[in-house]
């Protein structure tokens, strides 16, 4: 008879083959998409950007919150935040033979971030094989881009190679902010601008154990051709919850039930901070002496055993991407400037199509409502097609 911790690893074997399951589904219609959508032939070189079928309904979303935010007159610092003082390193992971053009337009992003603000951006494109790296390199002076080919072996892990990129230079003052992102997260240069106005403001207000986030969405015309804006989350079945509203320097933050955008963006200080304490933890936890612990070393690199499928929920590359420093920080959403908080999930329709997931307004409604008690807005979330996806449908 297997013991418990027996009981325990095959349960986590078989949740994870699972996720490998519906991943490699995932997959293959996101390849069917590309191909129709002029995708260049696998190993072809590219210096193009994706086709954008919304921009116009996009531009226009951004103009309305654009206005509502000048409209309220807040009682916050708007000034400019990034500048010519500023570097950043921007690290992505790219699993598999993704589109060039997705990889071209995040790297468009940060190049504009350097027309606009003056700041130089290194670049650093993790690829699980030399044959998928199609996109473009030569960005000009002040975007240097580098390609690393990582084990495509670590599958989910493979999301954490980002650490290794970033260990050796936070220590140093290299860098002024760090940005890590998976390959379809559209971190805009207005995105970088917000993000860092939120944390000048928090800042302001002594609390270093809060970070600002984006909220990812996707664009999707219905059949009777109206356009809609979802908030999106990292599954189909849990779009982000309004855990409880605070405020902080005189202006309200959501604190999500999920606090996931698939990327973060982190001052060198704030950044450091949050890995003095991961690391202090993990060696206290293990009662060794932290200067010859091999598990920081490991924790740092890639080897998280089962690609940190024993975290709550059953977390995998997402947890890459913010939750490994959530125990230290509380992630936050400004409530009177959400509209520049929202970042574009480049895969239209991967996650939104299955319904049951809230417009950016019934999300920010839900957050306005909210009396002290935690707030679903997944029953009032927008049935696409009619058809609601049950959570058990998933990862079987």
């Amino acid at each position: 008879m297997m013991d418990s911790s027996g009981q325990w690893l095959a349960q986590l074997e078989e949740r994870a083959e699972r996720q490998r399951r519906w991943q490699d589904r995932i997959a293959r219609k996101q390849s069917e998409r590309d191909r129709a959508n002029g995708r260049p032939a696998p190993g072809e070189h590219s210096d193009a950007t994706l086709p954008d079928a919304f921009a116009a309904h996009r531009a226009k979303k951004e103009a309305e919150w654009t206005e509502e935010i000048a409209t309220l007159g807040l009682g916050r610092d708007r000034s400019k935040c990034l500048g010519p003082e500023h570097k950043m390193l921007a690290c992505v992971t790219s699993y598999g033979d993704k589109d060039p053009r997705a990889i071209n337009t995040l790297i468009a992003n940060y190049a504009d971030a350097h027309d606009r603000f003056g700041m130089d951006v290194d670049v650093v494109v993790w690829v699980s094989d030399p044959r998928y790296a199609t996109f473009r390199t030569d960005w000009g002076p002040g975007v240097n881009v580098h390609v690393s080919v990582g084990d495509g072996s670590l599958g989910h892990d493979f999301a954490g190679l980002c650490r290794e990129t970033v260990r050796p230079h936070l220590h140093r003052d290299e860098y002024t902010h760090y940005l890590v992102s998976e390959n379809d997260i559209n971190v805009t240069s207005s995105n970088m601008e917000a993000l860092c106005r939120e944390h000048r403001h928090l800042n302001a207000t002594g609390r270093d154990d809060l970070h600002p986030m984006l909220v990812r969405y996707e664009d999707l015309v219905d059949k009777r051709g109206k356009y809609h804006r979802v908030v999106v989350d990292e599954n189909y079945c849990n779009p982000p919850q309004v855990k409880r509203v605070e405020w902080h320097g005189g202006q309200r933050y959501v604190v999500p039930r999920n606090p996931y955008a698939a990327m973060f963006f982190l001052p060198a200080e704030r950044y450091r901070s949050y890995v003095s304490k991961l690391e202090r933890g993990i060696a206290m936890l293990r009662l060794e002496d932290p200067a010859h612990e091999p598990w920081i070393d490991s924790y740092w690199t890639k080897n998280v055993p089962y690609g940190v499928d024993w975290y709550p929920g059953g977390l995998v590359r997402e947890w890459y991407s913010s939750f490994w420093f959530q125990g230290f920080t509380t992630a936050v959403i400004p409530m009177d400037t959400f509209g520049e908080m929202m970042v574009h999930h480049m895969d239209d329709g991967k996650y939104a199509a299955s319904g049951n997931l809230p417009e950016e307004r019934a999300f920010v409604g839900a957050a306005r409502r909210w009396r002290g008690v935690p707030t679903s807005v997944s029953d009032i979330g927008y049935e696409f097609d009619g058809h609601r996806r049950r959570c058990d449908e998933v990862l079987n």
